[in-house]
């Protein structure tokens, strides 16, 4: 009994030491990835968890829902009202029920108060075609909103509310967006109000090839948070509760959220949207050239040494880069005096978010649209777009006289152009000739297309 009890204290002995040491070895020699703090080279990352609350809170009030109506009309209606006089050949069979005259269809989307009188930024595709448009604040109040301007080449709407005081969304720059950066998106998925999801940047500059127009501008900003059909114009807004994207779109086979979603940088609503409020209409730099990414299989057909930049395939013999000296077979490599070295840096997104931005009201490049359409107009002196860059040019200016010069000029050679037609209104009006100003606005409300016939009811 004695052995077996000094064999048993021996063992529990044994255990006791094997256990304080590889709890000392244990320390000594754990594995980086379970410690308190990731060993990355010689410094240790610690990853805050971000905080959601503070930037949902002071948001939500410049998100908006909007709701949108559209009347269609019963195709039928007229044929039958055609038999009813002339008088119809089944009159004897029985009557099938008869639709309304027009059936009411019904859309939703969200938007984002940019300015504290009312303006409000959204996609077209969420207000086109809608013959009412409603904007439900956060506080619940429903208003009527009018269309100040359109621009399809980038899916961006604006509109405009009876409203004072409001809250409106900061800018913050889209450019200095990094990739994993936390980011949230606001909205009215499926009608649900103000709903917000989070996630982070996925990749940025990204075409997908969605928005079917000629001169289409898509880099968009690619994240994962939960967007879906309701979404669209929402806010996506970065930690500091600044705007950097509007969203837009999803990748998905289903038609709900699929795991990422796009959005147009802040840089670009910016600027359109400014412009819409300042002239109705975007004025843009066209660069006049086609572009060909240079990938691989571009390098090899060129003999390239680089992968990198973009190819000038096709360019327009009057556009502006014709002008500056470029020619076809050129490879642009930096833009803005910025060396590109990552290709990645440089896609054919990137540089139409770069032109999309250039022309701001105001700035040193309305000088230089100036020296190009004064030029253009030499050899092509009836180019109404040339003589409506100079009259815009002189518009930025305030110098509403040589404004109307090259818009009356224009107006000769395209007088069903609406947003001509808006521009000489709004000088006149600028310089206070109410006759003149209201002759051209009605002829724009009695005319005009809707964007172009909101603009002027507001005017009037």
């Amino acid at each position: 009994m004695r052995t077996l009890l000094t064999n048993l204290s021996m063992a529990l002995l044994g255990g006791l030491i094997a256990l304080v040491l590889y709890q000392q070895f244990d320390k000594s020699s754990a594995h980086p990835l379970f410690s308190e703090a990731h060993a990355i080279g010689n410094t240790a990352l610690s990853l805050p968890l971000a905080d959601f609350t503070a930037v949902a809170e002071q948001a939500m009030p410049s998100a908006v829902h909007i709701k949108t109506k559209v009347y269609r009309r019963n195709p039928y209606q007229d044929l039958d009202n055609f038999w009813n006089f002339w008088g119809n050949p089944h009159q004897n069979r029985p009557q099938q029920p008869q639709e309304p005259v027009q059936k009411q269809e019904f859309g939703s989307g969200s938007g984002v108060i940019i300015s504290s009188d009312g303006y409000i930024v959204t996609n077209n595709h969420v207000i086109e075609g809608a013959d009412e448009i409603e904007v439900v604040l956060h506080d619940k109040r429903v208003l009527k909103a009018l269309v100040r301007g359109t621009d399809p080449s980038t899916d961006l709407a604006v509109l405009k509310i009876n409203a004072p005081n409001l809250t409106a969304i900061d800018f913050g720059n889209s450019d200095n967006t990094k990739v994993g950066e936390w980011v949230m998106a606001v909205g009215n998925p499926f009608k649900l109000a103000s709903t917000v999801t989070t996630g982070i940047i996925s990749a940025k500059a990204r075409n997908i090839g969605i928005l079917e127009n000629n001169w289409a501008i898509e880099s968009f900003l690619q994240t994962d948070a939960a967007v879906n059909p309701g979404n669209s114009g929402g806010a996506l807004i970065n930690l500091k509760g600044e705007l950097i994207g509007i969203n837009t779109a999803i990748a998905t086979p289903t038609g709900t959220y699929a795991g990422y979603s796009f959005a147009i940088p802040a840089n670009i609503v910016k600027k359109v949207a400014g412009d819409l409020i300042e002239n109705g209409q975007v004025k843009r730099a066209f660069l006049g050239v086609s572009l060909v990414e240079v990938d691989s299989d571009v390098a090899a057909q060129l003999k390239l040494s680089r992968i990198e930049g973009v190819y000038i395939s096709k360019m327009s013999p009057n556009g502006a880069a014709y002008l500056a000296g470029i020619r076809p077979g050129d490879i642009i490599l930096q833009i803005d005096n910025k060396a590109v070295n990552e290709p990645k840096k440089f896609m054919l997104s990137a540089v139409q978010d770069y032109v999309a931005q250039l022309y701001d009201a105001g700035d040193e490049y309305a000088e230089n649209i100036k020296i190009i359409a004064e030029n253009v107009l030499k050899y092509y002196p009836d180019s109404v777009e040339n003589l409506s860059n100079l009259a815009i040019f002189y518009m930025i200016k305030k110098d509403y006289d040589n404004a109307l010069i090259f818009l009356l000029k224009a107006e000769k050679l395209s007088p069903t152009d609406f947003i001509l037609l808006n521009n000489i209104a709004f000088c006149y009006y600028n310089k206070k000739d109410k006759a003149n100003a209201i002759k051209y606005y009605e002829i724009v409300i009695k005319y005009g297309d809707e964007a172009a016939m909101s603009y002027a009811r507001q005017k009037l």
